[in-house]
């Protein structure tokens, strides 16, 4: 197994037993149900892009910081390709609002970069 994809793996499963274990009671689940519920990609080799009630659970139950990044004026337009890259290449969750092309970071650091760069694929293509 690669080194990337065992990161991958570790990565998302240790990050939700950890959420798991800050919230309040009535929103308990088992890893399997927050895997399922909470990733857009269950697979444990998906990348850190949230769901709705992933987004729900981190912004709204626990409170974490975001920072939302405009990407509607990009001159790349939201696809497949880029989702993908995110997908790759962010090492903190995610969410994406494809209707109203925003992005919302858990790290102000990939969020900073992604406004400097001022083109989603850009910044990706040169990160990678």
């Amino acid at each position: 197994m690669s080194k990337y994809i065992q990161n991958a793996q570790n990565q998302k499963s240790n990050l939700t037993n950890q959420i798991l274990d800050l919230l309040p009671d009535e929103e308990k689940c088992t890893p399997q149900q927050a895997r399922n519920t909470w990733w857009f990609n269950i697979r444990k080799t998906g990348g850190l892009r949230l769901t709705s009630r992933g987004y729900e659970i981190f912004k709204d139950i626990l409170e974490f910081e975001t920072w939302v990044v405009d990407i509607s004026q990009n001159d790349t337009k939201l696809n497949q390709r880029i989702l993908l890259e995110l997908d790759r290449t962010l090492s903190w969750p995610y969410f994406v609002e494809t209707k109203k092309k925003k992005i919302h970071f858990f790290s102000s650091r990939e969020a900073t970069l992604a406004t400097l760069y001022g083109d989603v694929h850009t910044w990706l293509s040169k990160s990678v």
